[in-house]
């Protein structure tokens, strides 16, 4: 599984740098990022029917990198977003995650590409199960979850793309498990990592919705060879941005995931908690402003 990875992401830069010789990086990559920082907040006096004040700041920063030669694409892009909550006097996080994303794809005809890819995700602060903030259940690299592979890029038009790759591998790491229990994230007790040889498919939607509204849709799924393939491990991100102005910006951001593996918190009918198996759903409204590059 270990060579498998190493492999894959061997073969993106080999494959990539090799273009380099008939063209200069100046004509090969562009560049491009944003910087938003986006907030909420409420304020109560005297207000009637009740009401909490609270405040929400999130930053966040999105860089991309791309490559095109002849028969060739390598795409890159790293996100981070980190974000506190105020509410009754204590700062809470309210987002916190850290994506890199890298694609080198090989044109065969109009529409389509071999091509291997590489995605790697984690979050940087300590994270709770609020409100029990005595238990720490995720940190910097714990987890980290690192999926790799090769197969074919269905691209029937600009903006939509379609990814299946039938050589894929999937590794989730704790790197510190006397403070993270590693077997939230589907790791045996006593193991640091948990790796897995599947299937994968990644359908991506990009569309200019109005002249100011851009919406993105992202589905990917996982099914392991070995380990019950009818369960499907899915992750789907819908991103809608609205610009108002030069440097105003709102947005919606909604995140849905399903692991069989992973526990999360849930709650039964007496109102007692335990751990089990779920769809996590995250949503974020945010206005503020911003800056592309």
């Amino acid at each position: 599984m270990r060579a498998i990875l190493c492999a894959t992401l061997a073969l993106i830069v080999a494959r990539a740098l090799s273009g380099q010789d008939t063209a200069s990086l100046d004509t090969l990559w562009r560049l491009s990022g944003e910087g938003l920082l986006n907030f909420t907040q409420a304020s109560f006096h005297q207000w009637a029917p009740g009401g909490e004040n609270s405040l929400t700041i999130i930053g966040i920063l999105g860089i991309q990198a791309n490559a095109e030669h002849e028969k060739w694409t390598w795409n890159n892009s790293l996100k981070a977003a980190y974000g506190k909550a105020r509410s009754a006097g204590e700062f809470r996080k309210s987002e916190d995650i850290t994506e890199l994303h890298s694609k080198y794809g090989r044109t065969v005809s109009e529409k389509t590409q071999y091509a291997v890819f590489l995605d790697a995700a984690t979050q940087l602060d300590e994270g709770y199960n609020y409100p029990n903030d005595s238990v720490v259940v995720s940190e910097f690299i714990a987890p980290l979850n690192v999926i790799a592979g090769t197969g074919v890029d269905w691209i029937p038009a600009k903006d939509v793309s379609v990814l299946i790759a039938p050589v894929t591998g999937k590794m989730t790491f704790v790197s510190d498990t006397a403070s993270v229990d590693p077997t939230i994230y589907g790791i045996d007790s006593g193991r640091m990592a948990r790796f897995e040889f599947g299937a994968s498919l990644t359908a991506k939607v990009e569309r200019k919705v109005m002249d100011n509204i851009t919406m993105s849709a992202t589905v990917s799924l996982f099914s392991n060879y070995f380990d019950n393939p009818q369960n499907l491990d899915l992750l789907w991100d819908v991103l809608i941005n609205m610009k108002v102005n030069k440097y105003v910006t709102a947005s919606i951001t909604t995140r849905m995931v399903y692991d069989h593996d992973i526990l999360v918190p849930k709650s039964n009918e007496d109102g007692d908690t335990y751990q089990g198996i779920g769809l996590q759903f995250k949503e974020i409204i945010a206005v503020g402003l911003g800056y592309r590059f």
